[in-house]
């Protein structure tokens, strides 16, 4: 799932079945005012996780949408694609969710 503003808007899982295991739940973080993001590095990262993972994509725009994605996650592992402005944000994310 692509999640903007708040909002889910893509799904695009693997399956178990798929795979032959579990599958990893992932949920990536995109900060697309990072300066180190631009679509193609995206869309890439996004087509490499997707082939092994079940990926939703939570599109953010501000700390609070990002503290949002990271507390309702639900149990899915956090993988940022941003600068170390996005990876500082998304650990203070963490911290707030607990």
């Amino acid at each position: 799932m692509v999640q903007g503003g708040g909002r889910f808007l893509v799904d695009s899982p693997a399956t178990a079945g798929e795979r032959g295991a579990r599958v990893q739940r992932l949920l990536v973080v995109v900060n697309g005012a990072a300066g180190t993001t631009d679509d193609d590095s995206v869309q890439t990262v996004l087509t490499a996780l997707r082939s092994g993972a079940d990926v939703t994509v939570a599109a953010t725009a501000s700390a609070d949408e990002l503290r949002r994605a990271v507390s309702d996650r639900e149990g899915r592992r956090l993988v940022v694609v941003g600068g170390d402005g996005s990876v500082h944000a998304a650990v203070a994310a963490l911290d707030a969710a607990g």
